[in-house]
């Protein structure tokens, strides 16, 4: 595949030279002619190769494709230098030696020129346990820069289908808002030649293939995980575009993989080659990625409330004290006041919750002092609604009175609801059934709500029933369930 020296013009005189070849090698890309046995014809694939040539004084000879000495004219004299055997088969040994076997089938290479000889390949495995791609990029990766420090030439043409990139140091990491109600995305961005690369998408198949080993069958002692078994060199490529390759330092990676599985795990079925998703459920994931991401030198950046929150989440006593609202009349214990807090903790930051105290630790009262709080606050420019089964009604009705009648609270029951349907934006607090709920759907559908309360929640465990589907299409800034029985039969109902 390299061009043939000229031939000489008439000389003046001639001198023979002895000249130390040095060792040039070009990588690139031929076609294979090929008989498929179950067809029976003749077609054609791409296979990389390596072509070993040499540079005698600045003339350049393939390996194999001419055998005598080598002639040029030099200011009108002939120069002879013959070729040296022994430094050529040396150069061939040191490719044989990187796993590359010299191809003896006719391969086309650059405008045409068919080559029988002289390209290296690299071994066929019948096996199928040969990794051609990986010993490619291990060539690439290790081999040039040590035969370019011994003094080889090394060219790569466009064409050749492993093309290194060179790993970029800084790597920044960022959390975008505004991609949906319950959902942050999140993006792993490199800089490559002038173009952001997110390597997020590029890593699912990895951490797809971790999953599938698992890193338990691995020992935890640092002699092996699933990660060094797959980058036993401590460099792990992975795939940008068709023919680019970017290595990546394992050890830069491993502390972020393990919270990366978690949130790739996390994934919504079908969500595979899209951007990566958080939701707000599980930002306490994003704060232990945020620690890995510093260890690893990664800076976490953008979304700064998102951010701020996942902490609080993730840290021991995130949860701040909320003051108790002045009209509550109830002296809460130490667990009631925890309670509220945390209930003004979600509301704060968008997240629904399940309140599960047992039967008889003051659930009702925790709830009533978190809508006063919301209502002293002035957030609540909207009604309340809370769905009960009806044997309670009567209770709520009583302890709202009791603990916080500065609630104005109407309480829907019997015939004569349907005459208040109308004024349901003049009160605080809305109180129904979960037997009238499918029936007022409409009327309480229609009504923009500030908070939806569902008490004895375990109503709710079948996601068929009619009550279900009408708390599902209830318009509410933050719903809240209470049960002092979450789970009755299996995880489902939770």
């Amino acid at each position: 595949g390299l061009p043939l020296p000229t031939r000489p013009a008439t000389p003046t005189q001639t001198e023979t030279r002895r000249v130390t070849p040095r060792p040039l090698l070009r990588l690139g890309q031929a076609t294979r002619p090929y008989t498929p046995y179950a067809y029976g014809m003749t077609v054609s694939d791409t296979v990389a190769v390596a072509a070993l040539g040499f540079d005698y004084g600045g003339q350049r000879v393939g390996l194999v494709e001419e055998t005598g000495p080598l002639q040029w004219m030099e200011n009108g004299v002939l120069v002879t230098a013959p070729r040296q055997p022994k430094a050529e088969a040396a150069a061939s040994a040191r490719l044989r030696q990187a796993g590359f076997v010299l191809n003896e089938t006719p391969l086309t290479i650059g405008r045409g020129q068919s080559v029988r000889r002289g390209l290296f390949v690299s071994p066929t495995d019948p096996t199928g346990e040969f990794d051609e791609t990986s010993h490619w990029l291990n060539v690439c990766l290790e081999l040039l820069p040590d035969l370019r420090a011994e003094g080889w030439g090394i060219e790569i043409d466009a064409d050749f289908p492993y093309q290194i990139l060179e790993a970029p140091q800084n790597w920044t990491m960022e959390v975008g808002e505004g991609t949906g109600i319950d959902w942050f995305g999140l993006s792993l961005g490199i800089e490559v030649g002038g173009e952001r690369v997110d390597l997020l998408p590029v890593l699912r198949s990895l951490i797809g293939v971790l999953g599938r080993l698992g890193e338990d069958e691995f020992a935890d002692d640092g002699t092996e995980t699933a990660l060094d078994a797959l980058a036993p060199d401590g460099v792990l490529f992975v795939r940008v575009g068709k023919d680019r390759f970017l290595p990546l330092n394992v050890e830069r990676l491993r502390p972020m993989l393990g919270v990366l599985m978690e949130l790739f795990g996390l994934q919504a079925p079908g969500a595979d080659g899209g951007p990566l998703r958080i939701g707000r459920a599980h930002l306490g994931d994003l704060a232990a990625l945020e620690e890995a991401a510093t260890a690893a030198g990664v800076p976490l950046l953008g979304a700064d409330a998102v951010r701020g929150m996942a902490r609080s989440l993730r840290e021991a006593g995130g949860v701040p004290v909320a003051p108790l609202p002045d009209g509550l009349r109830a002296t809460l214990r130490p667990y009631q006041r925890l309670g509220v807090s945390w209930l003004q903790f979600l509301a704060a930051h968008g997240f629904g919750g399940l309140l599960a105290d047992d039967m008889g630790l003051g659930k009702t009262v925790q709830a009533l002092a978190h809508l006063l709080i919301e209502k002293e606050s002035g957030r609540m420019d909207r009604p309340c609604l809370l769905i009960a089964p009806t044997s309670v009604l009567g209770n709520w009705r009583s302890e709202a009175a009791r603990f916080a009648p500065d609630l104005r609270t109407l309480v829907l029951h019997g015939p004569q609801r349907k005459a208040a349907h109308g004024d349901l934006a003049g009160y605080d607090l809305v109180v129904t059934s979960y037997a009238l709920l499918p029936r007022d759907r409409a009327v309480l559908e229609a009504q923009p709500w500030h908070l939806a309360i569902f008490d004895e929640a375990q109503y709710l465990k079948n996601p068929t029933s009619q009550a279900t589907k009408a708390t599902q299409a209830l318009e509410a800034r933050q719903r809240l369930c209470l049960t002092g029985t979450p789970v009755e039969n299996n995880l489902d109902e939770l």
